[in-house]
């Protein structure tokens, strides 16, 4: 099973992708994966692991170094506490890690680009592949 991110090939108020082509040529790659087992095509950086030390969370990404699509700090980022309230955040991108300042009590989880329509600040590989959106528990 292959999934290809198109957050970056849209409109905010539209389901399907104005930008086809960029979906089309990341679904090819995907599928020469999965059918001729070639592993040569961009992927999008995934995370790893969200540790919290000093006031900071830490996500750590397998992908190489990470950029955003707008030349902006990362956004769309959100604090998850135990009580289900949330915060939205930004951070900033050292590598392959984006380091996040917490505001002040412990989350238990973090979430990225989890709206309708995610926009601004959004992270991509040095090739431009996107990162999925997620929703990952805090160490």
């Amino acid at each position: 099973m292959a999934t290809v991110v198109a957050l970056d090939a849209g409109e905010w108020n539209d389901l399907h992708p104005w930008n086809k082509r960029v979906v089309a040529e990341r679904l090819f790659h995907a599928a020469c994966g999965l059918v001729y087992g070639k592993n040569d095509a961009p992927k999008s950086p995934e995370p790893k692991s969200a540790v919290l030390t000093d006031g900071e969370l830490v996500i750590d990404f397998a992908g190489g170094p990470l950029y955003t699509l707008d030349g902006d700090e990362p956004r769309e980022f959100e604090l998850v506490w135990e009580d289900g309230s949330v915060h939205a955040v930004s951070g900033r991108v050292e590598g392959d890690k984006v380091v996040i300042r917490v505001p002040w009590r412990k989350p238990t989880s973090i979430r990225y680009a989890w709206s309708n329509a995610p926009g601004r600040g959004l992270l991509c590989s040095g090739k431009g592949m996107p990162v999925p959106p997620f929703a990952m528990p805090i160490e």
